[in-house]
C-alpha cells in the first residue's frame, strides 16, 4: 500500500542511486580490488559494551500483546473519491471499512499519497504471528485506527537480546520516512569500507571490511540495540533532527528524518 510513496522518495534519490549502480555492492571479498573512490564509515572503537548512561525513553523490556480492537477509519467517499475512482488520477480500492474483507480488522483510508484509498489489515497481535524473527509493532491503543504490523529488520526484539543491562529501541518505524546521506556513496570504480580500531592506512588494507555502498537512507527501520558507541539515546540529545540508528556506523546518532506526508 505504501509503494507509491516509497517510489516518490526513490525518485528524489535517483542521482545517488545511479552512482551506486556503477559501483555495485562494493569490491569482492577475495582481495581483487584496484582502488577506492568512496568515503568510508567512521572508525569505531572495539569493545564499546552495552552500558549507556541512562535508559532510553522508548525500549522494549518484553514482547507485547497488541490490541485486538481497532477504531474505524471510514473516509468520506465524496471528498476522498469524488468520482468513485473512475479518474485515472485516483486509486480507490475501497470507499468504506466494509469493503475490506481480505484480512483481519480491515480499514479503508488514505495510507499513501497521491490520492489513494486502500485497505489495511492487522498483520499480527504478538511476535509469534510474524515470520523471520520480526516483532509485532502494536497500535497505541484500541481507539487508534492504525494497523498492527510486523516490524522487519533491526537486530533485537527485546532488551535482553542486547546483553545484560541492554536496551532495544525503535528507530524510524514509519516506512514513509528516510534519512538522506551521501556518506557511503561510492563512485565508479570504487567501493565502501568500514574500519575497525586496528585499521591501517586507507582501504583496502588490514582492518578494513568491504560493506555495501548505501545511498540516500542511512537510518535503520526497526528495533536496534543501544551500545556504549552511541552518540545519542533519545531525541532530546539532538540539537536538530532525531536520534536514529545509523546502519553504516552501527550506532545511534542524530539524523535529519524526511517523511512523505499523507494528505
Amino acid at each position: 500500500m505504501r509503494t507509491t510513496a516509497l517510489l516518490l522518495l526513490a525518485t528524489a534519490l535517483s542521482a545517488c542511486t545511479a552512482r551506486r549502480s556503477a559501483v555495485g555492492d562494493g569490491p569482492p571479498l577475495d582481495g581483487g580490488v584496484s582502488r577506492v573512490d568512496a568515503p568510508v564509515a567512521d572508525v569505531l572503537e572495539a569493545g564499546c559494551g552495552t552500558a549507556i548512561s541512562r535508559a532510553p525513553l522508548m525500549h522494549r523490556p518484553v514482547s507485547a500483546v497488541c490490541p485486538s480492537e481497532r477504531a474505524p477509519k471510514t473516509p468520506d467517499p465524496v471528498s476522498a473519491c469524488p468520482d468513485g475512482g473512475a479518474s485515472p488520477m485516483l486509486i480507490c480500492d475501497c470507499t468504506s471499512d466494509s469493503d475490506c474483507t481480505e484480512g483481519t480488522n480491515g480499514r479503508c483510508g488514505r495510507w499513501i499519497p497521491p490520492p489513494v484509498l486502500a485497505c489495511s489489515y492487522d498483520e499480527c497481535f504478538q511476535d509469534s504471528d510474524c515470520e523471520g524473527g520480526a516483532l509485532c509493532g502494536c497500535r497505541p491503543s484500541s481507539s487508534s485506527s492504525a494497523p498492527n504490523v510486523c516490524v522487519k529488520g533491526g537486530n533485537c526484539t527485546v532488551d535482553s537480546d542486547c546483553g545484560p543491562g541492554g536496551y532495544c529501541s525503535p528507530s524510524v518505524l514509519d516506512g514513509l520516512c528516510t534519512c538522506p546521506s551521501e556518506e557511503l556513496c561510492g563512485d565508479a570504480g570504487g567501493g565502501c569500507y568500514r574500519g575497525s580500531s586496528s585499521a591501517e592506512g586507507s582501504p583496502p588494507g588490514p582492518g578494513w571490511t568491504p560493506v555495501p555502498c548505501v545511498c540516500g537512507d542511512r537510518c535503520g527501520h526497526g528495533y536496534f540495540c543501544h551500545t556504549g558507541c552511541d552518540l545519542c539515546i533519545d531525541d532530546s540529545d539532538c540539537a536538530s533532527g532525531s536520534c536514529s540508528y545509523d546502519v553504516n556506523r552501527q550506532r545511534w546518532e542524530c539524523a535529519t528524518v524526511l517523511c512523505a506526508s499523507i494528505p
